[in-house]
């Protein structure tokens, strides 16, 4: 088989993957959303230089279609009307991020309702959905500040809990160097509880709001890890914003070719 490489994901860092392996191979470039940009935007600036760029170099665009499993050196399509195998000799994933979940930030104890990932809180206020009035935000990434403006903006109160030594300025009242994170309640959250300096803290509120350190997602089968499979996750693990993505995934790229024999 030719080499091809096949991108998942249009933000900056696929983007910049793409255009840096299309200068040693052909590139497809997919993307779940009909336009690139991600969650920068498709009407950004950068965004539109780059992608017409990506395109001068060769990379094809296949947008509007989702990756759903990896296997035997294909990957599974599905778009509207339409699902199909394409070919590819290496997957790069570079599908977004998102907050650590419960498991990640080892939160415990009940599994009621309340306790949401910062992004679907975030999508439900700017939806104009208010569900609480005293929230507890686990962690200081991006989206804490941004759910945190969001509350108060309809409100509501904020409790910021960061498990090492941080003092956010969203917050109402900051719970540092926690740990020992437990949630309680039955059919919606009551309280969060944890440890500070050896002494035992309850927290009520009404909801819970996961806003940790980010993680890449990672939602193909068969692509879960890198390694063997000849997957490659090229989207960064930490809070690295605007073009820095795109420096990322340039790097990622030039990495993988140069440890590639005949590529270099």
């Amino acid at each position: 088989m030719t080499p091809h490489a096949i991108v998942v994901g249009a933000g900056l860092t696929g983007l910049g993957c793409a255009t840096e392996l299309a200068s040693r191979l052909p590139v497809t470039l997919i993307d779940r959303i009909p336009v690139v940009g991600g969650e920068t935007g498709w009407h950004s600036p950068d965004i539109q230089r780059l992608a017409a760029n990506a395109e001068s170099k060769g990379v094809r665009m296949l947008l509007g279609a989702t990756g759903l499993r990896w296997e035997q050196q294909r990957l599974l399509l599905a778009s509207p009307g339409s699902i199909s195998w394409i070919p590819g000799s290496v997957l790069f994933y570079a599908g977004g991020i998102r907050p650590a979940t419960a498991i990640d930030v080892h939160v415990s104890g009940d599994r009621p309702a309340g306790v949401i990932p910062a992004t679907v809180a975030l999508h439900l206020l700017q939806s104009g959905i208010r569900l609480w009035s005293h929230a507890v935000v686990v962690g200081a990434s991006h989206w804490a500040a941004e759910t945190a403006h969001a509350i108060h903006g309809y409100g509501g109160t904020v409790t910021a809990v960061v498990t090492e030594g941080s003092t956010p300025g969203w917050a109402d009242r900051v719970v540092t160097d926690a740990s020992d994170l437990r949630v309680t309640g039955r059919a919606r959250v009551d309280a969060l509880h944890c440890t500070v300096s050896g002494s035992a803290v309850a927290i009520p509120c009404d909801a819970v709001i996961l806003a940790g350190p980010c993680r890449p997602n990672r939602n193909i089968t068969g692509a879960l890890n890198q390694g063997p499979h000849n997957v490659v996750f090229a989207q960064p693990d930490d809070d690295v914003a605007g073009l820095d993505r795109y420096e990322h995934g340039c790097r990622t790229a030039q990495d993988w070719i140069q440890n590639q024999e005949g590529l270099s």
